[in-house]
C-alpha cells in the first residue's frame, strides 16, 4: 500500500472530494479504482473560520510501485510501513501458578487480555465492584448518597478511567506499534473505528463501560477468573513466588504478580511498604477543575459556536510564572461534567468526566500546578500534602464540592449565589472560598496564568469561568521502583505496572504498560497450557 501524509482539505468537502484529490495528488487516472483507509485525520484550525481537515491515508491500487516511483523524492509518499507490534512467548520457565493482577483498571486489564490470550489463565483481583454494580453505587454518591470507600470514581473494574472523557491521547512515539494495537483492542471489544485515526479520540464513559465488560467477558473464556471486593493488604515474598495476603483472609500464592494498583491506592500504598516493597515519592501537580460555556470555547476554536457538524471543542494550554511553577490545562472534557471523585472518608477531590456525546453545554478541565517533591526521603511525602490538600477541600463545605467564581477567586470573597455554581456537576456543590487550601506561591502562579489564559481565550479569566476544588489525583504520589528490562521489583515475583506505580498517566498509557508488562512475565515463564493442558 502507498501512504499519503498530509492531504489537506476544506471539512466542507471532505466527504466527496477525497478520493478525486488523492487521486490528483498521486497522478493515478480517475478512472482507475482505488482503496481508501484513514490512519489519522486531525482538524486545522489556523484559517478559522475556514476549517481543514488534514489526512494521513493508506491507498491500495494497481501498479503501486509505479506510483511511488514518480514520489521517490517525496517525503510525504512511502510505501506504508509494516505494522512492527509483536507479542511473543520466549519465556521456558514452567509457570506452576496462574499469575495475579492485583486491579481491574487499564493496565491491569489489558495485561490479563495478553495473558489470557496467550494462555496465561490470570487472576485478576479487583477491591471494587463489577462495572454495573459500580455504576450503581457511583451514580447513588452523585444523588446523596453515602460514599462507599471501595467502590466508587477511583476505585472497581476499569479503574479511575472508566468515570472520565475516556480520552485516547498519549505522547508515545508508537515506534513499537503499542498504542495503534490499544486502540485496536478499544475497537475489537465495541470501540467506534473512528478513534483509529482521530487525533483527538475519546470514548466517553458510557461507551467505556461495555468495552470494560466485553473485555471481561473474553478474558474469562480464555480460563481467566475476575474476583470482585478483593483487597490486597500484604504480601510477602520467598525464594521464586510471592505470598498475596486479601482482607478477607485467602492467601493466594504465584510467581508472578502484577501490581496493577491506582494512583488513589493509598491505604494500599502504605501496607506494600511495610511489606518490604520499594519505593519513592513522586511530585504530583494539583489545582482545581474549571468550568466554561462549551460555546466560548467552540468560539476561540472553530472562529464560531455555530458548527454543529463539529465535536466540542477542546484547549491546551500552558504557561511559566515568574515564581517558576509551570501551570497548564490538564484532562480537558468538551461538554463534559464536574465528578466529586472523592474515594475515602474526610477527604475531597474531583474531576471531569464527559460521555461520548459531549453535549453537556459546558467545557471543564483541570488547570494544574507543578510542585516538588516535598521530601525526597519520604516515600510517602507527596501523598501526605495532597491528604492535607483534599481535607481542607472537605472540610471547607462539609464534603460537597466547594465552588467558587474566579473572578471572586482573585478578589478572595467567597461565591455566594447558588444559582450560577451548578454548572454540569454530579455530586453536591456549595458556594466556598478556595483561596488558602494551596500555598501561596501556588496561588500566585494560578492567579497569573489564568490572566494569560484569559489573553488566548476571550473570557477564559471572566464572571463565567467557575472553580471547583480540589483537583489533586492528576498522577501518582509515589513510584514502586522496578526493573527497566525486567519490570521486576527488587523484592522479587513482583511487577508494578500502570498509573499507581508510577509508570504510565492516561487510559492508553497504562494499557500499553499493561501489554509490556505481560509481555515480560511471557519472556520469563512458558503459559500455563503448555504444561498443564
Amino acid at each position: 500500500m502507498i501512504r499519503l501524509r498530509g492531504l489537506k482539505i476544506s471539512i466542507d468537502k471532505s466527504s466527496r472530494e477525497l478520493e478525486k484529490k488523492v487521486k490528483r495528488r498521486l497522478s493515478i487516472p480517475f478512472s482507475d479504482d482505488i482503496e481508501i483507509t484513514v490512519v489519522k485525520r486531525s482538524l486545522d484550525c489556523r484559517k478559522k473560520p475556514e476549517l481543514f481537515y488534514v489526512y494521513t491515508l493508506d491507498i491500495r491500487t494497481k501498479d503501486e510501485k509505479k506510483v511511488l516511483g514518480k514520489f521517490v523524492k517525496d517525503k510525504d509518499v512511502f510505501e506504508t510501513p509494516k505494522d512492527p507490534f509483536s507479542f511473543e512467548i520466549r519465556g521456558i520457565i514452567p509457570m506452576e501458578t496462574r499469575p495475579v493482577i492485583i486491579g481491574a483498571g487499564p493496565c491491569g486489564l489489558f495485561c490479563a487480555l495478553y495473558l489470557a490470550r496467550h494462555g496465561y489463565r490470570p487472576i485478576i483481583c479487583e477491591r471494587g465492584k463489577d462495572a454495573d454494580k459500580r455504576l450503581d453505587d457511583v451514580t447513588g454518591f452523585w444523588n446523596g448518597g453515602p460514599l462507599n470507600p471501595s467502590s466508587n470514581v477511583q476505585f472497581g473494574e476499569g479503574g479511575a478511567g472508566t468515570f472520565s472523557d475516556g480520552k485516547l491521547q498519549t505522547n508515545n512515539n508508537d515506534k513499537d506499534g503499542g498504542v495503534k494495537r490499544v486502540l485496536s483492542e478499544f475497537v475489537r471489544y465495541g470501540g467506534p473505528e473512528d478513534i483509529l485515526f482521530e487525533q483527538k479520540a475519546h470514548l466517553g464513559t458510557d461507551v467505556l463501560i461495555d468495552i470494560l465488560k466485553n473485555i471481561r467477558h473474553y478474558i474469562e473464556e480464555k480460563g481467566g477468573t475476575f474476583c470482585f471486593e478483593k483487597k490486597l493488604t500484604s504480601l510477602k515474598t520467598h525464594d521464586k513466588i510471592v505470598d498475596l495476603t486479601f482482607e478477607d483472609g485467602e492467601v493466594i500464592t504465584t510467581q508472578a504478580a502484577v501490581l496493577a494498583i491506582g494512583n488513589a491506592a493509598s491505604d494500599t500504598f502504605e501496607s506494600l511498604y511495610k511489606c518490604g516493597l520499594p519505593m519513592m515519592a513522586k511530585p504530583v501537580a494539583m489545582g482545581y477543575r474549571i468550568t466554561h460555556p462549551q460555546a466560548m470555547i467552540d468560539e476561540f476554536a472553530y472562529g464560531t459556536s455555530d458548527r454543529d457538524d463539529l465535536p466540542s471543542a477542546p484547549y491546551k494550554l500552558t504557561f511559566k510564572a515568574s515564581n517558576g511553577r509551570n501551570v497548564y490545562s490538564f484532562c480537558m472534557c468538551p461538554g463534559g461534567y464536574v465528578i466529586d471523585a472523592s474515594s475515602y472518608y474526610g477527604g475531597l477531590c474531583v474531576n471531569g468526566m464527559s460521555y461520548s456525546g459531549r453535549d453537556s453545554g459546558t467545557a471543564n478541565s483541570a488547570i494544574i500546578v507543578t510542585s516538588p517533591v516535598l521530601n525526597p526521603d519520604d516515600p510517602f511525602s507527596t501523598l501526605k500534602a495532597q491528604r492535607a490538600i483534599e481535607k481542607k477541600a472537605y472540610d471547607l463545605c462539609e464534603g460537597a464540592i466547594p465552588a467558587q467564581r474566579f473572578t471572586d477567586y482573585k478578589a478572595n470573597v467567597a461565591t455566594t449565589d447558588s444559582d450560577d455554581i451548578n454548572h454540569a456537576v454530579k455530586g453536591a456543590v456549595k458556594g466556598a472560598n478556595l483561596r488558602g487550601i494551596y500555598d501561596e506561591d501556588s496561588e500566585e502562579a494560578f492567579i497569573s496564568a489564568m490572566e494569560r489564559f484569559g489573553r488566548t481565550i476571550p473570557g477564559f479569566d471572566g464572571d463565567e469561568a467557575m472553580l471547583y476544588g480540589v483537583e489533586t489525583r492528576t498522577s501518582s504520589p509515589v513510584r514502586i521502583i522496578r526493573d527497566t528490562d525486567t519490570r521486576l521489583s527488587p523484592a522479587g515475583c513482583i511487577y508494578p505496572a500502570g498509573e499507581g506505580a508510577g509508570y504510565a498517566g492516561g487510559i492508553v498509557s497504562a494499557s500499553l504498560d499493561g501489554i509490556r508488562t505481560a509481555q515480560a512475565i511471557a519472556d520469563a515463564f512458558a503459559p500455563m497450557e503448555d504444561h498443564l493442558g
